[in-house]
């Protein structure tokens, strides 16, 4: 396979609206720094909105090994998503793919919301129940391109063949891992270059029973493993390294990609 990366990726081909990246790589919900946000990468990714606000503790962390231990990754209430970002939406010269997540009947509720935003690209849906069942749902509300994030699990390439069949435009493969560290066994997620090996084998998993396009999301911290990410089948890659204080490794590995020129 080849090394390089296609100049253009549209992660949802068979969408009459369509999902044209300029560049395979995307940074992860709420890692679009604004000094990046339109130069160099390949789409802006909104800030993760749940239905309702969600109070709770301030998140912990836990250097581990190449990476760290996160208690909780955080979100914004879609309203203040709404309030806060829609503006700038409007200007960027991006597609503009919106984070969600909560339970079905929630991701359903705020696809709906977002039909009136005509800025909007496409949804990202994390699902706190079933992915196959909120894929379903979000496309009743919205004929937009759906991105379906699949949680880590030893069943995840079955879930992608239903989350496809249920109308996804694409998957992201995967979420950040459960995982604990430090002298306290601080339990939460795993982030960092420690997390690639796992979600380079869950992208095999999948694409090996898949067409659709394939989103690497998890510990891609330099320009060797976006290339491996690709080879093993990724449409493109999700660089999460602001989390784990790297927030330039994004723009940096896109301007090390080499670039196929189009046909």
């Amino acid at each position: 396979m080849s090394l390089e990366a296609p100049s253009t990726i549209d992660l949802a081909p068979n969408n009459p609206y369509s999902l044209v990246l300029p560049c395979a790589v995307i940074p992860a919900p709420g890692c679009a720094a604004r000094e990046f946000a339109g130069g160099g990468l390949g789409a802006f990714v909104t800030r993760t909105a749940t239905l309702h606000t969600r109070r709770g503790p301030a998140p912990r962390f836990a250097g581990v090994p190449a990476g760290l231990v996160i208690t909780e990754l955080p979100s914004v209430s879609m309203r203040t998503l709404l309030k806060e970002e829609s503006r700038q939406w409007e200007r960027s010269t991006l597609p503009v793919l919106v984070s969600l997540q909560g339970e079905t009947f929630e991701l359903e509720e705020m696809a709906a919301t977002l039909e009136n935003v005509e800025s909007v690209s496409g949804l990202l849906i994390e699902a706190e129940d079933d992915i196959v069942a909120a894929t379903t749902a979000v496309r009743r509300a919205t004929p937009r391109p759906i991105v379906a994030l699949l949680q880590h699990g030893p069943d995840i390439a079955a879930r992608a063949v239903r989350t496809v069949a249920a109308d996804a435009d694409a998957l992201v493969v995967a979420a950040p891992v459960r995982a604990a560290g430090g002298p306290d066994a601080l339990a939460g997620y795993l982030l960092g270059p420690a997390a690639f090996p796992l979600t380079l084998q869950a992208l095999l998993d999948v694409r090996s029973v898949v067409e659709a396009p394939i989103i690497a999301f998890g510990g891609i911290a330099s320009v060797e493993f976006a290339l491996t990410a690709l080879r093993a089948g990724a449409t493109a890659l999700m660089i999460d390294a602001a989390r784990w204080g790297q927030p330039f490794v994004a723009a940096r590995i896109a301007q090390g990609l080499p670039v196929v020129a189009p046909a």
